[in-house]
């Protein structure tokens, strides 16, 4: 059980890991939650399966000695104690947690990407903005469309997803409207980041 115990805080941590990288790119991590849930008919039966069979195992299994093992001559061996791998293991996942809800890796990531963003708005008249299809890489991020809502803001969409009817926009925002944007106003929502920069969702259906 110990050590099963110490393989899944180990898959956590790196899992976890894995997940900061991507948090960095706004709507991955909502894209994979959803697509989690749709999945959810096919591995949740098969999860519960599984911890079924390994607790009924685990209940077959001779209870192991608390003190040690024996060895070749019967000599107690000390069990290696776990505990600081399991506890590093914990706190690693504990910690990539923790930045996530604190949008820490998307914040780092846009302050490098941040000038691009800046020299474009720079360049261009607020004319050009007027939601255009574009084809941009700024920075670490790819921009399919540049927008402006009624109030000035500009809105750069870095990602977008469907689902059955909606469409889902991902992004960066110079100055945003707080109540809509062009790229829909249901389940609208900024978060800032810096200075008048925000990250932004939007559904289209209005």
């Amino acid at each position: 059980m110990e050590m099963t115990v110490t393989i899944a805080l180990a898959v956590a941590s790196v899992g976890s890991f894995l997940l900061l990288i991507l948090s960095a790119f706004p709507g991955v991590l909502a894209d994979l939650f959803r697509l989690t849930l749709i999945t959810s008919c096919l591995w949740f039966p098969a999860l519960g399966i599984g911890c079924f069979v390994y607790l009924l195992r685990s209940s077959r299994r001779k209870p192991s000695s608390e003190s040690g093992s024996d060895d070749l001559f019967g000599v107690v061996q000390p069990r290696r104690s776990r505990v600081p791998w399991k506890a590093i293991a914990a706190a690693v996942l504990i910690v990539d947690l923790g930045l996530i809800a604190c949008d820490v890796p998307k914040r780092i990531a846009f302050a490098f990407t941040r000038p691009a963003f800046e020299r474009l708005l720079a360049d261009l008249s607020p004319e050009d903005f007027r939601h255009v299809r574009v084809d941009l890489r700024l920075g670490l991020y790819h921009v399919d469309r540049i927008a402006t809502d009624s109030q000035g803001g500009v809105y750069f969409r870095t990602r977008a997803t469907r689902d059955s009817i909606d469409e889902f926009s991902y992004g960066f925002a110079y100055r945003p409207d707080p109540i809509r944007s062009p790229f829909g106003r249901c389940d609208y929502k900024r978060r800032h980041l810096s200075g008048d920069w925000y990250q932004f969702i939007a559904n289209n259906d209005y």
